[in-house]
């Protein structure tokens, strides 16, 4: 049992990894200052930490919306997705009713399935 959860907690860091390298290149497209400002920002006013981020995908999804609106944060969150879903090598659908912390439990998921056989 020892052994599945450290196994559980190296896919997690793995998985982690991903996804904040992810976010980077989603809020990089907008520009690395901007990148920087949104960290800054999310830290200081929704006390989200950026390594934070993939054990509150919700808070982040919240923090984007308070600072560019709902299109603008679902345009950055489609950009972050479609880049993890490239690294873990599935393709990206957009669904409709999916929130961005359900593509990212659903992609945890898959990841666990792919790196386990």
């Amino acid at each position: 049992m020892g052994e599945k959860r450290n196994n559980d907690n190296e896919l997690f860091r793995k998985f982690r990894r991903i996804l904040l390298e992810s976010v980077d290149e989603g809020l990089n497209l907008l520009g690395e200052s901007v990148k920087n400002t949104v960290y800054y920002y999310i830290n200081k006013n929704d006390c989200l930490k950026r390594e934070d981020i993939p054990l509150k995908p919700e808070d982040f999804s919240k923090a984007l919306r308070n600072i560019f609106g709902s299109v603008g944060a679902s345009f950055i969150e489609d950009q972050i997705l479609k880049s993890l879903y490239r690294k873990i090598g599935a393709e990206y659908v957009r669904e409709e009713h999916a929130t961005f912390k359900d593509h990212i439990e659903k992609l945890m998921n898959l990841y666990r399935e792919k790196l386990s056989g």
